[in-house]
């Protein structure tokens, strides 16, 4: 992620740059989605021992809620340095140790932080792009190089700028962290492939071969439409088929899709509500299961405005369903 720069010219932004705390762009739950995103594209060991530890995690990137005045980017310096020291000492599953992974991503992140923007909705990107692991050999160049490639974001509230700015957070979290496991003798695994994509939009993960394939099909599915279409054009100029034959046979095959979309929506809305009982059924719930609680309601009400709207105003919301416009 991290480039080198002129070192003169940073050094001095950096002694410019003192991040207010309560200024940054990426609000309390963006930061918990940023923590996940991060885990997400780390290679398999160390995924696998930061997804069981999450929670903890989280609790380091809420640093930010207690963070008296300016914060110094060169403060992710000495987390990781820490961080490495303790690591090396075994302490894997040493709270504070598991803490420290949040607390580094949440200096990080407020070193890339592009201004007093704290709307969720408007700050997370549809799509996050995993650019590949630049490996730190000096902590100080690469929060330097960080501050110069993030610069153009600072003060900025537009959905473009915010959008490249939680991807160049995303990357360099996941930088130091892996940089971290390794100087520490520790195996992380096997890096995930470069270009692989979080998708926002359906919650989903996919690597470049998959994009390649779905892009494949999309392409394969219009030409088969086109190819459809120029085969009823020349029917109906042939008398063969009327118009009212084909319209009427959209009318049929939309209330099939109607009635499926319905269905399927109708299934996840049961699972989502099967869950948030479960959750209640627990009694007290921990941080992780309010966090929790509050994407099952977010989903339950997305969920149920698609159902109200393939029912009221069924032609907008197919088309919505087909080009995933929602």
């Amino acid at each position: 992620m991290v480039g080198k720069f002129q070192m003169g010219t940073i050094l001095a932004l950096a002694l410019l740059l003192m991040l207010p705390a309560s200024s940054g762009a990426f609000n309390r739950d963006l930061s918990i989605t940023m923590i996940e995103d991060a885990i997400s594209f780390c290679p398999e060991n160390l995924r696998e021992y930061l997804k069981a530890r999450e929670m903890l995690v989280a609790k380091g990137m809420k640093h930010g809620d207690y963070a008296p005045g300016p914060i110094d980017p060169m403060s992710s310096k000495r987390v990781y340095d820490l961080l490495v020291q303790r690591l090396k000492q075994g302490k894997l599953d040493d709270p504070n140790v598991i803490i420290s992974f949040g607390t580094l991503a949440f200096f990080l992140s407020e070193t890339v932080s592009p201004g007093p923007c704290r709307t969720l909705d408007a700050l997370l990107p549809e799509l996050v792009l995993y650019d590949g692991t630049d490996f730190i050999t000096s902590p100080e160049d690469s929060i330097l190089s960080t501050l110069e490639l993030s610069k153009p974001y600072h003060g900025a509230c537009d959905e473009e700028s915010i959008g490249n700015a939680y991807n160049i957070a995303v990357n360099v979290i996941v930088d130091f962290w892996i940089s971290a496991y390794n100087a520490a003798n520790l195996d992380s695994g096997e890096l995930v492939v470069v270009g692989t994509q979080v998708d926002h939009t359906r919650r989903a993960i996919y690597t470049p071969e998959e994009l390649e394939g779905m892009k494949r099909a999309k392409e394969a599915r219009e030409i088969a439409q086109a190819a459809l279409d120029l085969e009823m054009a020349q029917m109906i100029k042939q008398g063969i088929i009327t118009k009212e034959v084909l319209e009427w046979k959209k009318k049929q095959q939309d209330k099939k899709d109607i009635d499926r979309y319905i269905l399927r929506y109708n299934n996840k809305l049961k699972a989502l509500e099967e869950e948030v009982d479960e959750i209640h059924r627990q009694g007290t719930m921990q941080p992780n299961q309010v966090e929790r609680m509050r994407d099952l309601n977010a989903e339950i009400f997305e969920v149920k405005s698609r159902i109200a709207d393939l029912e009221e105003d069924p032609e907008l919301a197919i088309e919505r369903e087909k080009t995933n416009s929602w």
